[in-house]
């Protein structure tokens, strides 16, 4: 601007042609005029510059933020996703787990019904040896007088 204005003003009046002075003066004012809207102008460009480098500057940053909000969106997912088939893996065990766990309650159940069974004969069985240790002695007796009739009756049938 002020380059602009200092060479407006070194205009002097050229001797090889005559122009009146209010024709140069108008000349003058029109370059320094021109020169100082040449300087808003370019401080205007100036301004919409530093404006479009920092908007630029800021849609990189907002670029930069959504592929890392994309990442982390698709991380996420990937997570879940893993997630949900230890989830499902873990029912499938679940449910494993609760028919084996089943089978084994009813095989439970069979052998505690074999064990009252089996307690249930073994008590008879002990009252059956009971009675029989009990009877055994008058056995022996019965055993013997048999005998000894059948002695009896073998002697007298050979006399």
């Amino acid at each position: 601007t002020e380059a602009g204005v200092a060479f407006a003003e070194s205009f002097c009046k050229c001797e090889a042609r005559p122009v009146k002075t209010d024709k140069f003066k108008d000349a003058v004012s029109n370059a320094k005029a021109a020169f100082r809207q040449v300087s808003s102008m370019l401080k205007s460009a100036k301004t919409a510059r530093e404006s479009w480098a920092k908007s630029l500057s800021a849609r990189r940053k907002l670029g930069q933020k959504a592929t890392a909000a994309n990442v982390s969106l698709v991380e996420a997912e990937v997570w879940l996703c893993r997630a949900e088939e230890e989830a499902s893996e873990a029912s499938t065990e679940d449910k494993q787990q609760c028919s084996q766990r089943s089978a084994a309650e009813a095989e439970l159940m069979a052998a505690e019904k074999a064990k009252l069974e089996a307690e249930s004969e073994d008590l008879e069985n002990k009252k059956q040896k009971e009675s029989l240790k009990a009877a055994k002695p008058q056995a022996i007796e019965a055993v013997k007088a048999a005998r000894a009739a059948e002695k009896e009756a073998t002697q007298e049938r050979q006399s």
